[in-house]
């Protein structure tokens, strides 16, 4: 928000939310208090109506956010302010993810009966971003998949180098099983997986042997499991020059 970026989220079962109301009373506005669950209740016979895959504005939210400013005295205080959101209910089909992360119960989506809530800083454009959030999805499993199966988080290196080339060795290592995948949708051998990607394929011991001005290396790599993607993708020659080294510095 500091940087004006648009922003949609699932929001969780601790999120706070407030809706504005008009006192006749009192004669002014006022903002009561409200959490996602009590939304997804009040709407939810709409919503079913609608059917799957359906998304129903709810106006009139706001949040709280925290902005700096100064007193009378000058002297610098954090205040709040209430923040005009959309909040979008929207159905979904419940499916257990394989290899899924148990949250705490706070970090868990707000849900009631197959609808969850999404918040948004797109007052303007309620649908559009629902429609974000359903791309932005996948990149969320993506993301799970390489963290849990290939490691992301598991680079213990210190340089800023070092970690891009852990990234890209990692988005390599997914292409690859994808394109084993698709070139084996019929079934004629088994696709490996993304363990064994990365295990047997990028992982595999290599010996050096220097002869005078040749310089020999042998790669303890599964040739026979992993022979039709070196036919395709491995080069014929490989010329090394002062560029390659200083592609990432500090690496080699």
């Amino acid at each position: 928000m500091e940087n004006n970026f648009d922003w949609v989220t699932k929001a969780k079962r601790n999120t706070v939310l407030f809706r504005k109301i008009y006192d006749p009373v009192l004669g002014k506005n006022h903002y009561v208090k409200l959490n996602a669950k009590q939304l997804l209740r009040e709407v939810y016979s709409r919503i079913r109506i609608l059917g799957k895959g359906s998304v129903l504005s709810i106006p009139n939210i706001y949040i709280k956010v925290p902005y700096e400013t100064l007193t009378k005295k000058g002297k610098p205080i954090t205040r709040q302010r209430f923040l005009p959101i959309a909040a979008i209910a929207a159905t979904y089909e419940e499916q257990v993810a394989e290899g899924s992360v148990i949250l705490p119960e706070e970090e868990c989506p707000a849900t009631f009966k197959g609808v969850y809530l999404l918040i948004s800083n797109r007052v303007d454009a309620p649908e559009e971003a629902a429609r974000t959030y359903t791309k932005r999805w996948k990149i969320e499993v993506f993301y799970r998949t390489v963290k849990q199966n290939l490691g992301l988080t598991s680079c213990y290196a210190q340089s800023e180098p070092a970690h891009f080339a852990h990234v890209e060795l990692l988005f390599t290592a997914q292409t690859l099983l994808c394109y084993a995948t698709w070139c084996n949708k019929e079934g004629a051998e088994q696709a490996p997986s993304l363990c064994e990607v990365v295990r047997y394929f990028f992982n595999a011991g290599c010996r050096i042997r220097c002869i005078k001005q040749l310089i020999q290396v042998y790669f303890d790599t599964a040739t026979e499991r992993f022979a039709s993607l070196i036919d395709r993708f491995w080069p014929k020659d490989l010329e090394l020059r002062l560029w390659n080294w200083d592609y990432y510095p500090g690496t080699a």
